[in-house]
């Protein structure tokens, strides 16, 4: 027994050396403390990332949550590091791959098709297709791919079921990394808002970043468990959470944002407290909930014009105001000009659209002419009815199944993770009414993830996929 430890004893110093001589060996080829501290440790957790897949999504969240894209984050200095599409894609194929070879040999990473599962597959293969369509009408390969590339992020969903089938373990350890990366991107932000702007003028001009879309599918989720929860320490835990993520929603002056946010909340609230059914007391404090919010929400929002000197609410005012006169803001009138002009073209081929890559005449400028202000009209314009009737079933299906389900499990912990999907997503599909969040951005793989969350917990249930 002694000359076991004596022999562990003599690996430490061993260990310590070669720990040491990587870091100075890493600064030599970078010049960057923390680049190389960051490298170091990726070198030593290399064992655990590549030994499960479930390790290597849960660090590819933590990558596009954290991380901003170079087309929003190259504009401020302090951001040096951006989310690069290809290494996204390249991470998803590599895990794909890692599945793919676990089961040849383990023969239990795999899943049996339902009927969600079976419209998002044949969404995917569709917007493939439409893709070789529209590279033979235009011929321009990059635009389609990265196009393609978004659509295809999707396909995070399969590989979230497969997670759970194996081990219904990753669906804390799935919530926990995208909890973590929004936390650390609302710090991130926060922190930017402050070094690039004036104190008092954070409202008046904003910092824009996707990263605030986060919080749409966070916020709920945090909220749901100060409701549902019964730990103490989570639900601490939890408000210490929500305040930056809150701060980052507010910041961002993002009106749909804070409108799905709003719903989000409020469908949270019906949901709990109809959890066992319609009763008329249970309403009377749905509605005291409901005011008792949007008091706590104006009281934080007095409280940080009073002594941080920030025109939170003459901001707030100014924003939503815009919303009672759509035909006055400038940018609803961009966004209605750009669809109608795309739409015209969809107008020629209505049900298969016009095709991956296809282009509206340039209206503006400083804008470009590939994309929509609008989830919904960019599907329409580019993949038809056909490929806009599967991306909406997607949604209905999940909204469907999530509220059979939502009635008839007894465990408070699956009640909590599904009205948290439900209202998250349902305040996301408002979102997408203003801009490409829902099909444009690589966040699509959350939202793929929570839709797979709620099939799992579904099909454990009923024990069909079918709605």
């Amino acid at each position: 027994m002694t000359n076991v430890l004596n022999k562990e004893l003599r690996v430490l110093p061993l260990a310590f050396l070669l720990v040491e001589a990587g870091f100075i060996i890493l600064f030599l080829i970078t010049q960057s403390p923390l680049i190389a501290i960051a490298g170091l440790i990726g070198l030593i957790g290399l064992p655990f990332i590549v030994s499960s897949p479930g390790n290597q999504f849960a660090l590819l969240l933590l990558y596009i949550s954290v991380l901003t894209a170079p087309n929003w984050g190259q504009r401020y200095h302090a951001l040096k590091y951006h989310v690069d599409w290809k290494l996204i894609a390249l991470g998803m194929l590599f895990i794909a791959l890692m599945i793919f070879i676990r089961n040849l040999y383990e023969n239990n990473w795999s899943i049996k098709l339902h009927f969600l599962d079976k419209i998002i597959a044949l969404f995917c293969l569709y917007a493939v297709v439409n893709g070789l369509w529209g590279y033979a009408q235009y011929g321009t390969l990059t635009r389609i791919i990265v196009e393609l590339y978004y659509i295809l992020l999707y396909g995070a969903y399969f590989i979230t079921r497969i997670l759970l089938t194996n081990d219904p373990a990753w669906r804390r350890k799935i919530l926990l990394a995208i909890v973590s990366g929004t936390v650390i991107a609302s710090l991130i932000y926060i922190y930017l808002t402050l070094t690039n702007l004036d104190i008092t003028s954070i409202l008046i001009n904003r910092l824009t970043t996707q990263q605030p879309h986060l919080a749409q599918v966070v916020l709920p989720l945090l909220f749901a468990v100060i409701l549902f929860g019964t730990q103490k320490q989570t639900k601490l835990l939890s408000i210490a959470a929500i305040i930056p993520i809150f701060l980052m929603v507010i910041f961002s002056q993002q009106r749909g944002l804070w409108i799905g946010v709003t719903f989000a909340i409020f469908v949270l609230l019906f949901l709990y407290f109809f959890r066992t059914g319609f009763v008329l007391s249970k309403f009377i404090k749905f509605i005291i909930g409901v005011v008792l919010t949007l008091a706590i929400i104006l009281l934080f929002l007095i409280i940080a014009q009073k002594y941080f000197n920030l025109q939170f609410l003459i901001t707030v005012f100014a924003r939503v105001e815009t919303l009672g006169d759509i035909g006055g803001d400038t940018s609803w009138q961009v966004r209605f000009t750009e669809v109608r002009a795309a739409l015209k073209n969809w107008e020629q081929n209505m049900v298969f659209g016009s095709g991956l890559g296809a282009t509206y005449t340039q209206l503006y400028a400083e804008r470009g002419n590939t994309a929509l202000d609008n989830s919904y009209a960019f599907v329409l314009w580019k993949l038809g009815l056909a490929g806009l009737a599967m991306f909406i079933s997607i949604y209905i299906t999940f909204a469907v199944q999530g509220l059979r389900v939502y009635w008839k499990t007894d465990s408070y912990h699956e009640k909590m993770l599904i009205a948290s999907c439900l209202a998250g997503i349902g305040g996301m599909l408002l979102i997408g009414i203003t801009n490409m969040s829902i099909i444009g951005y690589r966040f699509n793989i959350i939202w793929a993830i929570l839709i797979a969350l709620v099939h799992d917990i579904y099909i454990r249930h009923f024990g069909s996929g079918n709605v």
